[in-house]
């Protein structure tokens, strides 16, 4: 995947972009270039996803214009054909090519996922733009002399430039257990992410002007109306299977593919196998042969399917260990890694909720060959759509909610028994989803009281995760994912690819009426029948499985040791001159004294290490990257 950076400043004699190269090289070793002018620095590294339009020209000068852009385009075709240009144009020069012809909201048409830097010299204005789900990174930062973007965080805290620290409300929103997973924010005093689905105009002329964010298109407002079930149904399918096959026309030679066992990982890798492309189909659930099987295991699934399709699924390993390629990886873009800890601290990860698995996944289909590998992400937030029954109600079709809990109810007083269960539900929604949302490892009481006493408890958002899918994404619930697997996959040599973030299918799928979601008794119905004649029968009716078999991986001998090391870990990485000041200690100490704690103290300390892990890791990543330069 390709990384752009760069910085604009009043002064630019402290020339600091080569120490933003490092950081933002492994999303592109194919080819990479800088360029300087005045106040202006701009980079790019570029990676070769298609054999037939190679990006050559990482900083596109035209001008008066300079542009690094990171692209991957759906619709070519379409675009090549309106800007009249070659047809073995590089994506990035098509983007920048529609922008030049049409203008920045124009960015509405292109179905890709991509972020973008332009510098206009003649009007001294630096405009920076994002895909329309936020698929591509893309930071920024801003005081009274200097703009700053890069594609990996890292690269902008490695900047000079850039004076931040870790914002204080970040530390006790999160140690109290708040949401700071947010569509914008991040732990650091200026830097923010562009927004998706808008470009940001900073004028490098008159520093004290507003920045200009214009968004060029809103989910949800394009509403779509059938005549008929099975028209939403049909519309649906041919959406998805066209978002699929987009993608796969978009990359060449072998690609990859996460199979989970559920809904919407299966839909895409039979599309993926039935479009006729050879794919390295890969499973995050551990290898049967290790670990037996469960009552509800995934693999059983995976197993159906591979047999149904003539296909194969690789399995994860028990002895499977990530950190020797992420190192090699490293070595590479010349950034400093530390001999010794965990891969968290080491390698300076932002503090998200990491997940190693999708390391697994990207570095096994790299090592078979794979650029690019496909994953389902995106299908439970809106597309397949896990709905709470709820929904219908808060959307006002009061009907189709009745209607669905009469189908549900059996047995004497069905009248009496519906209203009671729709009365319950209605009740019950309204406290447990609407309520501010607290993640699992709340712990104020770790904060010292006189810190959050600066605070008034607020209500904050509430997890609109099962009935308002249009909401969920707004706010952010679906950036967690996307970060890492941008950040895990450059670090694997991969792209990740994400049918169901095609702006066409969601915003086609959150205008579906709310009752085809919970209809006749069935959750997620307009998705299974959508694709009801590809699948296994047994995925068709699934509703729960068991996510990788944890139940049944044996426990190690060692594990205690390594959970005391983790811990020890975790706390010494605190610099306690500088969070004494939010974090009270004393009571840390008396949690967390115990190599192991006893078991009924078990999850109140890892509770009480988790929040501690994402305060260790926002001050680390600041000081490793600064350190790297």
């Amino acid at each position: 995947m390709s990384a752009i950076f760069g910085f604009c400043t009043i002064d630019n004699s402290d020339n600091g972009i080569k120490q933003m190269l490092p950081w933002n090289r492994p999303y592109g070793m194919f080819k990479e270039a800088l360029f300087t002018c005045d106040k202006v620095s701009i980079g790019c590294c570029v990676e070769k996803l298609s054999d037939n339009h190679i990006q050559t020209v990482p900083v596109i000068n035209d001008g008066d214009c300079h542009a690094v852009i990171d692209a991957v385009i759906y619709n070519r075709e379409d675009i090549i054909a309106e800007c009249e240009v070659p047809e073995d144009i590089s994506d990035a020069e098509l983007l920048y090519m529609h922008i030049k012809k049409s203008g920045l909201t124009a960015l509405k048409n292109i179905n890709g996922d991509f972020a973008g830097a332009i510098y206009d010299a003649h009007n001294d204005r630096l405009t920076l733009f994002r895909d329309h789900m936020g698929v591509r990174p893309l930071f920024f930062y801003k005081d009274k002399c200097t703009v700053a973007f890069s594609t990996d965080i890292r690269g902008l805290l490695a900047l000079p430039l850039v004076k931040t620290q870790v914002i204080e409300e970040w530390i006790y929103k999160t140690v109290s257990g708040f949401d700071t997973d947010t569509l914008l924010g991040t732990p650091y005093e200026g830097v923010e992410c562009v927004p998706p689905a808008s470009f940001l105009q900073f004028s490098c002329t008159n520093w004290n002007e507003e920045i200009s964010v214009t968004e060029y298109w809103r989910i949800g407002s394009t509403k779509i109306r059938k005549k008929s079930d099975e028209e939403y149904i049909a519309g649906l399918r041919e959406l998805i299977t066209d978002s699929v096959n987009r993608r796969l026309n978009a990359v060449s030679g072998l690609v990859g593919a996460e199979m989970s066992g559920g809904l919407d990982s299966s839909v895409i890798d039979i599309l993926i196998n039935r479009a006729g492309r050879e794919c390295i189909y890969y499973s995050w659930s551990k290898d049967p042969s290790e670990v037996p099987m469960a009552e509800h295991d995934e693999r059983l699934i995976v197993g159906e399917i591979c047999k149904r399709e003539n296909i194969s699924c690789y399995y994860s390993h028990l002895s499977d260990n990530y950190e020797h390629g992420m190192e090699e990886v490293a070595r590479n873009a010349e950034i400093n890694v530390p001999e010794n800890g965990s891969g968290d601290f080491r390698f300076a990860f932002p503090s998200n909720s990491n997940t190693y698995q999708i390391i697994y996944a990207s570095q096994f289909v790299k090592s078979k060959g794979a650029n690019v590998i496909f994953t389902g992400h995106g299908g439970d937030e809106g597309v397949s759509h896990r709905s709470n029954i709820y929904e219908m109600y808060a959307h006002h079709e009061y009907y189709h909610y009745w209607r669905y809990l009469w189908s549900v109810t059996r047995g004497k007083n069905r009248i009496f028994r519906t209203l009671k269960k729709g009365l319950t539900n209605i009740a019950e929604s309204k406290k447990s989803l609407k309520e501010t949302y607290l993640n699992w490892f709340e712990s104020p009481e770790l904060l010292k009281e006189d810190f959050a006493r600066q605070f008034k408890i607020k209500k904050e958002s509430a997890l609109l995760f099962e009935f308002d899918p249009i909401g969920y994404i707004k706010s952010g619930g679906s950036r967690n994912r996307l970060d890492n697997m941008a950040l895990f996959g450059a670090y694997s040599g991969v792209r990740y690819l994400v049918p169901f973030f095609d702006y066409r299918v969601i915003d086609y799928a959150v205008s579906i009426p709310r009752y085809l979601y919970a209809h006749k008794g069935v959750k997620r119905y307009i998705y299974r029948e959508a694709f009801k004649d590809i699948i296994p029968k047994s995925l068709y009716r699934l509703n729960e499985k068991e996510d990788m078999s944890l139940r049944n991986i044996p426990v190690r001998d060692s594990w205690q040791e390594e959970y005391a090391r983790r811990k020890r870990e975790i706390i010494e990485s605190l610099d306690r001159e500088y969070w004494g000041k939010y974090l009270d200690f004393a009571e840390i100490d008396v949690h967390l004294s115990k190599d192991y704690p006893p078991e009924e103290e078990y999850e109140e300390e890892m509770r009480h290490l988790k929040a501690i892990l994402k305060c260790a890791l926002a001050h680390n990543l600041y000081k490793k990257a600064r350190e790297n330069t």
